[in-house]
């Protein structure tokens, strides 16, 4: 039977500075919760066999992990078709025209 090694949680503010992950042996890999103020915008599994990762390394995988829900949370279209699949979900993705036009998204999305 093989070793079992727990998942660590981590919470990560987007707001501030990414952290550095560092490999822990005492655990199998991570689970990180992407953070924009109170709202929960994104979730990554990293095993342990990819740690560590600077935080420019995790900063490239960001955006498309967070993207769907903060653009749902933006524009209201097409984006829930890739936050929860289903047959009935719209498949038009959103307007480029919108998508160009958001500046600081983040802080945007924090406001609504």
């Amino acid at each position: 039977m093989s070793h079992f090694l727990p998942w660590k949680i981590v919470h990560v503010a987007l707001r501030e500075p990414l952290p550095d992950l560092d490999a822990e042996t005492e655990w199998g890999g991570l689970f990180l919760v992407f953070w924009c103020d109170n709202l929960p915008v994104g979730q990554m599994w990293i095993s342990g066999s990819l740690l560590p990762l600077t935080s420019a390394q995790l900063a490239a995988s960001v955006a498309t992990t967070i993207a769907a829900a903060v653009g749902h949370r933006l524009l209201h279209t097409a984006f829930p078709r890739f936050l929860l699949p289903r047959r009935d979900a719209p498949t038009a993705m959103p307007d480029l025209a919108c998508l160009l036009a958001l500046e600081h998204p983040l802080e945007s999305c924090a406001r609504l």
